[in-house]
Parts: structure tokens; C-alpha cells; sequence
């Protein structure tokens, strides 16, 4: 007898608490405006099998924003409008951001930032190089990032890159808005 109250109990707690789920659970998309901040810099973000650059921002599920054109060293607040689907794709996020308006675009050339460093860009490619030797101590980063490795610093970030050894890297905007490798750690 005390079985069958007790999983009577069980049951009946079990339904009423997969109701409460489905009232968090919504039909339509839901769609609002915010204000966010974008860091002067991006980040290195791990998909699936690729490795690139994505935005810093303040809201943690921002890593990109439709209509939005981001230039290194500068910080940024927007407006942006967020849509959080009902239906979300199961191979995406199930939210987007578009670019309403910039509020403002300010310099930030004397904050330096910290950025993991790979020489790979697909994970199921190790081959695949993301970082590609220009001239005069210039290098690219995933096809975002131009920066100035110091004489000083370059055979040791060379030896790292070659070896396909993760490294962060202390960087610097100058106020020409160049970028420079200040130390590898």
C-alpha cells in the first residue's frame, strides 16, 4: 500500500512538473532590442571543427552580429536586436543578433589584450595553417588579425607556430591602430 501511495505520488509529481517545463517553453520567436558593448579585440572560439575569431562582447551569447562591420581596437556599444528562435536549428545557436545602431566607436589603442595563439584552423586538418608569415615581421591571424611581431620575440613565436604549440600572446594597438606582439607567455 505504501508503494502504490508513494509512486502514485512520484508520478503525479512527475507530471505536474513536465507541465511547469512546458510553460518555460515558448511557440513563437522571441524578439527584443539590447544595448551590448564589443571589446576591441576578438577571441579564439572552438566550433565543431574549425577554429576562428569571434567577437568579445558583454553578452556572453554574441559572437557575431548581422550587419555589423567590427575594426580592430576600437570598443563599441550597439543596439542590436536579438532574436531567440522556438524552433532552433540543432546544428546552430538558437539565437541571432543584427545591428540596429552604434551608439558609439571609441579608440582603445592603451588597453592590451590577451589572445590564444594556434597555427591550425581545422581541427580535423591540423595542416591547415591560421597563422601566415607576411614580410617584415607582419603576420595574419585566421584572416582577421594583421600584427607586429618585435625582432626580439619572432624566433620564439616562430618556433610555437612551426610546432603548432598553443601559446597566448600579450598584444598592444598602437595609436595608429596597429597591432604589436608585446610577450609571448
Amino acid at each position: 500500500m505504501k508503494k502504490s501511495i508513494f509512486l502514485l505520488l512520484a508520478s503525479s509529481s512527475l507530471f505536474a512538473f513536465s507541465q511547469n517545463l512546458k510553460s518555460f517553453s515558448y511557440e513563437k520567436d522571441i524578439v527584443s532590442e539590447r544595448t551590448v558593448i564589443i571589446e576591441p579585440y576578438k577571441q579564439l572560439s572552438n566550433g565543431a571543427f574549425f577554429m576562428d575569431l569571434t567577437l568579445v562582447s558583454d553578452n556572453p551569447y554574441i559572437d557575431y552580429i548581422e550587419g555589423f562591420d567590427f575594426e580592430w581596437g576600437y570598443r563599441y556599444q550597439l543596439v542590436v536586436q536579438e532574436t531567440i528562435f522556438a524552433n532552433p536549428p540543432q546544428d546552430a545557436s538558437d539565437r541571432t543578433f543584427e545591428l540596429v545602431k552604434v551608439n558609439y566607436q571609441i579608440k582603445a589603442y592603451e588597453e592590451p589584450f590577451t589572445l590564444t595563439l594556434i597555427n591550425e584552423k581545422y581541427l580535423s586538418n591540423p595542416s591547415d595553417e591560421s597563422i601566415i608569415k607576411l614580410k617584415n615581421g607582419y603576420y595574419n591571424y585566421h584572416d582577421s588579425m594583421t600584427f607586429f611581431v618585435p625582432p626580439k620575440l619572432r624566433a620564439e613565436f616562430n618556433r610555437k607556430m612551426k610546432q603548432k604549440m598553443y601559446c597566448k600572446g600579450l598584444f598592444q594597438f598602437d595609436k595608429q591602430g596597429k597591432i604589436y606582439l608585446v610577450k609571448i607567455e
